[in-house]
């Protein structure tokens, strides 16, 4: 089954790849930096949320949490899977603002699997053993390339309509 893995801040599918986005009021330069302030603001890390806001890039925004050492805390791990529809919000206003997106994921016919550490949102297997890999295999969940694939579906729909 080819795979197409999401896995670097330069694929345009990955939540870590920059361009500029406007949602919940704010600007940010990536949809990894707008989920990661909005966590930090809902669970009551407004210190944090604001340098998040400082930040250039993904990986700098995840440093802020490290070094709040908020990555350790079970609470912070498990609030992403309560927000399943958040995610899709934050993903459809990054298909409405970025084209780069758009055009790959209407490009793109295969499995979409998001190679990060996460159980939830991706494979948790690095980008070569991820694509070793069958699906059914992959210890993560996967759901972050299990909505890229029905948003991806939604405007197959939209298009034969």
């Amino acid at each position: 089954v080819p795979t197409t893995v999401i896995a670097h801040h330069q694929h345009p599918l990955s939540n870590w790849f920059k361009h500029p986005l406007a949602i919940f009021e704010q600007k940010f330069l990536s949809a990894e930096q707008e989920w990661l302030w909005k966590k930090a603001a809902e669970m009551g890390h407004a210190d944090v949320a604001e340098k998040i806001l400082d930040v250039q890039t993904a990986g700098e925004a995840h440093r802020v949490i490290f070094e709040k050492g908020l990555e350790a805390d079970l609470e912070w791990r498990k609030w992403d899977e309560a927000q399943y529809d958040l995610m899709k919000a934050v993903v459809r206003s990054k298909l409405e603002q970025c084209p780069p997106f758009r055009k790959r994921l209407k490009e793109v016919d295969s499995i979409l699997a998001c190679a990060t550490t996460s159980k939830y949102w991706g494979t948790a297997l690095n980008r070569v053993e991820t694509r070793r890999t069958l699906p059914d295999y992959w210890p993560g969940q996967n759901m972050f390339g299990k909505f890229l694939t029905e948003i991806r579906q939604d405007i197959i729909n939209k298009a034969i309509q």
